[in-house]
């Protein structure tokens, strides 16, 4: 019972304490009481704040002021518990002086060796900084004690010598009587006073004290020295008669035998239940000889019933009518028995070596014929007592073994992966297959009987592939025989066949699927455990993601974690797996994992914090094209449009800004004449032919430099021709048409320079001689007033008009001689004007009764 306050009504203590009180402050000290015996121990329920120790106490030394001498050492006694923790000890000292200046700090100067103390600067607390399991003696430390927060001037030493003591943390431990339940005999002739039974004997690991036993006779639970019958001595343990025993008055003596040691500041004590029987003296039992104890037999399992297995005999000192046997122990399934009169030991039912392969049976001979044991008292008997009792015999039966087990997988389906760039000899799957049986009857021989190739989306398979891709060692390890990349995303469906080597060689078999992948086609899943508890629980694992997901998950893999700086995580680990649609028998995309994975976390949520699942991701990065998002694109091309919009007009401005008009050159501005008079001359009603031949620029440009290369020479035959004939000749009958220019006009004079000297034809011989490739020259009748309209607004005339003295016209007999070169447009017979057919360059001739000539110069 525990001391007041508490009561049985009401079990508590009440305590206050102050807060923020450093750890290992005593609190209390809490006392108990036993009438019937001594308190060992006391426990408190295991809490994070308070612990109960065997014993508690306070020690405390008051540093004395500065003084002429030092203090004197105070002694702590310190217990060594078995655990080693240290009663807080502490150290006080004062300083009349206020605020931080009489702030007093602790420290340790010296002698701690190997920092076995540790003071609280602030409370002057002084703990255990080591175990002090092991340690004994005593430990001189030197205190100091200073104000102004540890640094002020002023100080004070002092010694603590404490003295570490042992404590009682073993019980004794019965040495004789050995058993929990001894008995010993005596024979009644013998049983007299100071006859000495036996001598006790118990020993103590405690040292010193502590280890000290001392022996007691224990009767309703108070322990002595002697009773009426028996006495113990406390020292030594020699139990003894104290009187003369009568047999008949009483035969069965039971005692309690106490060992307790001497421990402080509790003590332990261990009790022996003795029975002590009196005996007949003309009285003995049968004994089993020490050379066949024990016995051995063998049996094989499977048999039938009543099969003699060996015989057992015990031996009387004296003529005796017979001996008796019965089973005490080791045959609670009953499947033995034996003759209660000649000790042959029989099978009671059939023995299955796979439940039971040996049994150990204890059989005793006795004389009495009637002899019942209790199954209270079998739950009393013990092995070791058997084992030294000569009238007990101990009994080993085996049980040999026989064939009659079939071999047996730890599946019947198996699902696997391997990834399409594996090589040779690579793991794919660990089948396991057992016989139960022992021994050669075990011995299994395992082969791939077929592997079944299921092309990609096929439902039925193509055959078998022979030679088989894969390959089976005993110890069931699935491994590649041949490269996997021909069997890309194809999977194949394995005959394993296991089969035994002795008779009647019985055979199982399992299928394994095992799917062909890219590494792509993985996924990954992080996992805050080790790869050792993942591997228990991937059964687990597998199943309820599975049922989350609707999709058979296979393990591919289990390797340790590697961080994002390539460090390599022994408490995390990942685990590689992919996933197969059980309709099509196809591997599932990773994003569609993922996708059903994130719609089920609710489902999950639960799931991954019981397993430690952090995070579940694709294995392997892919490149993946993002959607097309049209929006985005009008919005992209848009900014592209005013992008280049802005920057056009930009440029545009700047041009503008520096851009000035020029004036456009002679050469240019003639072109546009040319262009011009090309356009007004063309009718819609003239022959196209015509028509592609006045759009022939580059052709007319070649004429004019032809045709104004010509009128220099062309004058100057003229000339020569009206000086030889007289000028009343008639015009129509010449047919010779030339043309010349003078050779005091300023455009004579501007282009001769850059005429090569060379005989020139006329116009007039050009067309006799039939060559007039280019073009025909003919004479148009245009008088004066028409030479603006012919030359254009931009033709150049001398001052003071054309000349007309250096043209000559000789007219036709008949008009019609010319008048196939008349245009369209004018009708009428030319006279004096000539033009190209073929380009649109025309020569004017003076008009009637002009005084000057006219000269038409058109330059390309």
């Amino acid at each position: 019972l525990f001391a007041p306050p508490w009561t049985p009504e009401s079990p508590h203590y009440r305590y206050q304490v102050v807060e923020e009180q450093p750890i290992g402050t005593i609190l209390t000290t809490v006392q108990a009481t036993d009438a019937d015996s001594t308190i060992a121990e006391y426990r408190m329920t295991e809490n994070g704040f308070f612990e109960i120790h065997n014993t508690t106490a306070a020690a405390a030394s008051k540093l004395r002021g500065m003084g002429t001498g030092p203090p004197d050492a105070e002694v702590f006694r310190v217990p060594r518990s078995n655990c080693g923790f240290l009663r807080p000890s502490q150290v006080m000292a004062t300083d009349p002086d206020e605020g931080a200046a009489g702030d007093v700090k602790y420290a340790i100067l010296s002698d701690n060796v190997g920092g076995i103390f540790r003071l609280d600067a602030n409370s002057g607390i002084l703990y255990p900084g080591a175990s002090l399991i092991g340690k004994s003696g005593q430990y001189r430390i030197d205190i100091e004690a200073r104000d102004g927060l540890g640094s002020g001037p002023h100080s004070d030493a002092a010694t603590i010598v404490i003295e570490i003591q042992s404590i009682n943390q073993h019980r004794p431990v019965f040495i004789m009587p050995a058993l929990y339940n001894a008995t010993v005999e005596i024979p009644e002739n013998l049983a007299t006073p100071d006859y000495l039974v036996m001598t006790v004997k118990a020993t103590d690991n405690d040292s010193g004290t502590n280890g000290k036993v001392l022996y007691y006779l224990q009767v309703n639970s108070v322990n002595v020295q002697e009773t009426d019958e028996f006495s113990i001595n406390e020292m030594s343990g020699e139990l003894r008669i104290r009187r003369q025993l009568d047999r008949k008055r009483q035969s069965r003596y039971e005692l309690i035998l106490v060992a307790r040691d001497q421990g402080t500041p509790a003590w332990f004590e261990t009790l022996r239940f003795l029975t002590v029987l009196l005996v007949d003296v003309n009285e003995n039992y049968p004994e089993f000889p020490d050379a066949s104890n024990p016995y051995k037999f063998f049996i094989t399992e499977n048999g039938a019933r009543d099969v003699r297995i060996g015989k057992i005999q015990a031996f009387l000192d004296s003529a005796s009518p017979s001996i008796y046997y019965y089973m005490l122990l080791g045959n609670e399934d009953g499947a033995f028995y034996v003759d209660k009169t000649s000790g042959d030991l029989y099978t009671n039912r059939s023995v299955d070596r796979e439940e039971n392969d040996a049994y150990v049976l204890y059989v005793l001979a006795s004389k009495q014929s009637d002899l019942y044991v209790s199954e209270h008292e079998r739950a009393l008997l013990s092995t070791e007592q058997l084992e030294r009792n000569a009238t007990v015999a101990k009994v080993w039966v085996h049980v040999l073994d026989v064939n009659d087990n079939a071999p047996v997988f730890r599946r019947d389906v198996y699902y696997a992966g391997i990834s399409s760039k594996a090589s040779i000899n690579e793991l794919v799957a660990i089948v396991n297959a057992t016989d139960r049986d022992l021994g050669v009857n075990a011995t299994l021989d395992l082969f791939i009987r077929g592997s079944y190739l299921y092309k990609y989306g096929a439902t039925k398979p193509k055959g078998s592939i022979v030679p088989s891709p894969f390959s089976i060692s005993k110890e069931g390890r699935v491994v590649t025989a041949n490269y996997m990349a021909e069997y890309n995303q194809d999977r194949f469906e394995l005959e394993i066949v296991a089969k035994e080597v002795e008779s009647p060689e019985r055979e199982a078999m399992a299928r394994v699927h095992v799917w062909i992948f890219n590494p792509e086609q993985l996924v990954r899943m992080i996992l805050s455990r080790p790869p050792s508890e993942v591997h228990q629980d991937r059964d687990e694992i597998v199943s309820e993601l599975g049922n989350a997901t609707q999709r058979l998950i296979i393990v591919d893999e289990i390797r340790y974690h590697v961080d994002s700086l390539g460090r390599i995580r022994m408490d995390w680990c990942d685990m590689y797996f992919h996933a197969v649609d059980m309709g099509t028998q196809m591997i599932v995309p990773v994003e569609e994992i993922l996708r059903e994975i994130d719609a089920k976390y609710d489902f999950l949520q639960d799931y991954n914090a019981g397993f430690s699942i952090l995070n579940v991701v694709p294995a392997y990065a892919t490149t993946a094209q993002d959607e097309f998002d049209l929006a985005l694109a009008a919005l992209i091309a848009l900014l592209i449009v005013l992008f280049v919009g802005a920057v056009s007009f930009i440029v545009l401005c700047c041009c503008l800004k520096h851009w000035s008009i020029s004036i456009p050159s002679e050469t240019r501005r003639k072109d546009a004449l040319i262009k011009k008079q090309i356009i007004e001359d063309l009718n819609t009603t003239e022959n196209p032919l015509w028509i592609e031949q006045k759009l022939k620029l580059y052709e007319e440009q070649e004429l004019t430099m032809q045709v104004f290369s010509e009128p220099e020479m062309s004058q100057q035959q003229s000339m020569n021709n009206s000086n030889s004939t007289n000028s009343s000749q008639d015009p129509s009958s010449q047919l010779s048409l030339t043309l010349g220019l003078d050779h005091h006009h300023p455009l004579h004079h501007q282009q001769a320079p850059h005429l090569p000297p060379q005989h020139r034809r006329d116009s007039y011989d050009m067309s006799q001689a039939g060559d007039n490739t280019y073009a025909t020259i003919q004479p148009r009748n245009y008088g004066t007033s028409n030479l603006s309209t012919v030359l254009g607004s931009g033709a150049l005339v001398p001052p003071g008009g054309l000349p007309s003295s250096g043209v000559t016209s000789t007219s036709g007999t008949s008009s019609s001689e010319v008048a196939d070169y008349a245009t369209l447009r004018n009708s009428r017979a030319p006279s004096q004007l000539f033009e190209f057919r073929g380009s649109t360059f025309q020569v004017q001739q003076p008009g009637g009764g002009s005084d000057q000539p006219d000269y038409v110069t058109e330059l390309m």
